[in-house]
């Protein structure tokens, strides 16, 4: 696996995991939601944009503190994604969630027509993540909320560490993607300047707010993580997020001898309190200026 990863390799994984995407052991996506409202303040009659919703934990929460009158305007590439989203919508009887299929990078909305911008977890997946921001500015309101979240270097480790050397140990050294291990990271231009970054740090996540235009940016760091209950509650980490990309190109039989060779080795983690899953994330908060009209 090289270390370049197309937007369609990214699609395959997660209509690939969008069944397993809510399961219990990733608890930590509807925890950053709970968080993400706490930040955003979300008033009633607001109208916002949910990017790369994947099964809707944001949307859902968003959808809550803006009814009767808002919206809330979900996109995502991923169409199993979508459907499990839609799913829970139609259960959960929410009638102010709107879903499309559409790239946060092109969105297909007016200029200053949100109030309020979010994306969870998924910015560092993009190939410009400067002309996405870019983008989600433009159809914020002059004064509209943008946050993104992000992880830090130090997140799922130092259980990420032992499965690259198990991946290794079956297939031989390879170039994971640059947005899970690297610390150079996904490359982007704006205005001449080379970033290299996979925006896992404070620094280079305002960087990229600053660089896209963005003001009053605010960023936070918070320990989301918690305890698995055993080595397949992490396993059910690696199947249903990203982290399947590392086995996209194995047999079965591969997958078979890592499973077994690397929940052994997760079990040397695992103390009277489970297993801990550390989870570092960054909040990356900022305001349209009204000079950016």
């Amino acid at each position: 696996m090289s270390s370049s990863v197309t937007t369609h390799e990214i699609i395959k994984v997660f209509d690939a995991v969008a069944s397993g995407y809510d399961s219990p052991a990733l608890r930590c996506f509807p925890f950053c939601a709970d968080r993400i409202m706490t930040f955003l303040q979300l008033k009633p009659g607001d109208k916002v944009l949910d990017v790369a919703t994947g099964t809707g934990v944001v949307a859902l929460a968003a959808s809550q503190f803006i009814a009767p009158n808002g919206r809330v305007m979900a996109i995502d590439l991923s169409e199993k994604m979508l459907d499990e989203c839609q799913k829970k919508i139609t259960h959960l009887k929410i009638d102010n969630i709107d879903l499309h299929d559409m790239d946060a990078q092109q969105l297909d909305f007016r200029r200053e027509y949100f109030d309020v911008v979010i994306c969870s977890f998924a910015v560092f997946f993009l190939d410009d993540p400067v002309a996405a921001v870019k983008e989600w500015l433009r159809v914020l309101k002059p004064g509209g909320q943008l946050l993104f979240t992000s992880f830090k270097d130090s997140s799922f480790q130092p259980l990420l560490n032992q499965y690259k050397e198990d991946v290794e140990s079956i297939v031989g050294e390879f170039n994971p993607p640059d947005f899970l291990l690297s610390h150079k990271g996904i490359s982007f231009v704006q205005a001449g300047k080379l970033l290299n970054s996979a925006l896992k740090t404070a620094e280079r996540c305002e960087e990229l707010l600053s660089i896209a235009g963005a003001e009053k940016i605010t960023i936070c760091e918070q320990q989301t993580g918690y305890h698995l209950t055993n080595e397949l509650d992490w396993w059910e980490v690696v199947w249903n997020t990203a982290l399947r990309l590392f086995v996209d190109d194995m047999t079965e039989q591969q997958i078979g001898d890592l499973k077994a060779k690397h929940l052994a080795s997760i079990q040397s983690f695992k103390t009277d309190s489970g297993i801990w899953l550390n989870l570092d994330v960054i909040f990356a908060q900022a305001v349209k200026g009204i000079r950016n009209k």
